[in-house]
């Protein structure tokens, strides 16, 4: 009874000596496998600014950019790569030669002209890219006074509610699917939209009413192609009162 024991005891000891090294040996394989292993096969989601190709390039520039250990090691580290125009991004591997990246891009509001570039801001007015290059459906904000301009910074203005009537100007006519390429403030801050490439101007005034004379714009712009209109819309008068008041001046 007692050898038959010993016996199985022995037999445990040899396979624990022998699994041991086994085992030591297998996370070497695979830890071997992960560090020389690279990902190649790339989906990315949520990018409207940037290509997939160009996503790709910001973010794997090195071999080891592309090592899935080293990945995971800075997706926990929440180690991230700055790129314009991206609030956040995210990568997650799939398997060791493939991975997910989800962008989570800032969105321009409107761009400024400055010393030959394009200097985009987003709804906090920081100035998030500079660039020569002009992005499209983007107006250029014109009739701004501002002073220095550094990159990541607010650009600075006399009334930062600027920033949120921009914002609600080119959503609302953007949900028109109206072209806007520039809106031009005066000091008074009173607002002119330039749609179509500026073959229509449109005189919004003030921000009073500004939903309901977007409206009005929206009902009577596509009459004007057809007719091949050109000229300004006086919408500045606008009132609850003079519901309908408008005028154009053609071109």
């Amino acid at each position: 009874m007692n050898s038959d024991y010993e016996f199985r005891v022995i037999e445990n000891k040899k396979q624990k000596s022998i699994i041991g090294p086994l085992t030591a040996v297998l996370l070497l394989l695979i830890m071997i496998v992960l560090l020389i292993a690279e990902v190649n096969d790339i989906k990315v989601m949520g990018n409207k600014t940037y290509t997939d190709k160009e996503v790709e390039e910001l973010l794997f520039v090195s071999k080891w950019d592309r090592n899935p250990v080293v990945i995971l090691v800075k997706e926990f580290a929440g180690k991230k790569k700055r790129l314009p125009f991206v609030d956040s991004y995210s990568i997650e591997l799939t398997s060791p030669v493939s991975a997910d990246v989800i962008i989570y891009e800032k969105k321009p509001i409107g761009y400024v002209h400055y010393m030959d570039s394009n200097m985009y801001f987003d709804k906090d007015g920081v100035i998030i890219e500079s660039t020569d290059n002009r992005m499209e459906d983007i107006p250029e904000i014109t009739g701004l006074k501002f002073g220095r301009i550094v990159m990541n910074k607010r650009l600075e203005v006399a009334d930062v509610d600027l920033y949120e009537q921009i914002m609600n100007i080119t959503n609302q006519l953007s949900s028109y699917n109206i072209p806007c390429s520039q809106i031009y403030f005066d000091s008074s801050r009173n607002v002119t939209v330039y749609v179509d490439g500026g073959d229509i101007r449109v005189k919004i005034g003030q921000d009073d009413y500004l939903a309901t004379k977007l409206s009005l714009l929206n009902d009577v712009i596509d009459k004007m192609r057809e007719r091949g209109m050109k000229g300004t819309v006086d919408l500045s008068g606008y009132s609850d009162i003079k519901s309908d008041s408008f005028s154009f001046i053609p071109d």
